[in-house]
């Protein structure tokens, strides 16, 4: 009996078996995760901030358990998230009573719109007292380090030939960059002016700057000879 395929059949049954191995390599390449699922749903955040999330959210449910109100927080979130909502600005008010920090305020909100993704629409009473808040309070900038400090430094780098570390130190000094971010440089991201032009500025590309999250992703500074 002579049994033949068409080309097209034996078009479909090639790709057919080209998908299966190219399944089988793919689902072989995948690392093992380090991580419980769970975490994708706490956003782009480092593992500390989750912790101090967690602290956080107990601390709230703490208060909440104090005010011997008849409902928990997972029924109010569920049944009556107005409600939580009213008593989560409460609670923020007590924070900047009682002396806490804003950064604690801002992670309480955030606590409880990751555990409850639902309520996100419903705590903009909370954020604007927030904000108010962010406008009373006076903010101090880190100090950058001393001139002297720096030149010592760069001394340093010179007499071990650390070239490298002194230029990043260089760019990170008179460019106000955070360690983090003069850490990731690379040299892509210096944008130099052509030799021609009587330009007397560079500029850095900060790809993993600190409030890429609140601003822009990718920021840049201007750095004056």
């Amino acid at each position: 009996m002579n049994c033949a395929i068409g080309p097209w059949a034996a078009g479909c049954c090639l790709a057919v078996w080209f998908c299966c191995q190219f399944t089988v390599q793919s689902a072989r390449q995948v690392p093992p995760r380090s991580l419980p699922g769970s975490r994708l749903l706490e956003g782009k955040v480092t593992e500390r901030t989750v912790v101090h999330r967690q602290k956080l959210l107990q601390q709230f449910e703490a208060w909440l358990n104090e005010q011997q109100l008849p409902y928990d927080t997972e029924k109010m979130a569920r049944y009556y998230p107005s409600y939580l909502a009213e008593w989560l600005k409460k609670y923020i008010l007590k924070l900047y009573d009682c002396g806490r920090s804003l950064r604690d305020a801002r992670e309480t909100i955030n606590s409880l719109s990751v555990r409850f993704d639902f309520l996100k629409g419903l705590l903009g009473g909370a954020w604007k007292a927030v904000s108010t808040w962010r406008m009373l309070e006076s903010v101090e900038n880190h100090k950058p380090i001393p001139i002297d400090l720096l030149k010592a430094l760069i001394a340093l780098c010179y007499a071990w030939n650390w070239m490298d570390v002194a230029a990043m130190l260089l760019l990170g000094f008179f460019g106000l960059l955070r360690p983090s971010e003069f850490l990731q440089l690379k040299c892509g991201d210096l944008l130099i002016q052509p030799l021609s032009t009587a330009s007397t500025h560079m500029f850095i590309r900060v790809q993993g700057a600190k409030t890429r999250f609140r601003t822009a992703r990718l920021q840049s500074v201007k750095v004056d000879a």
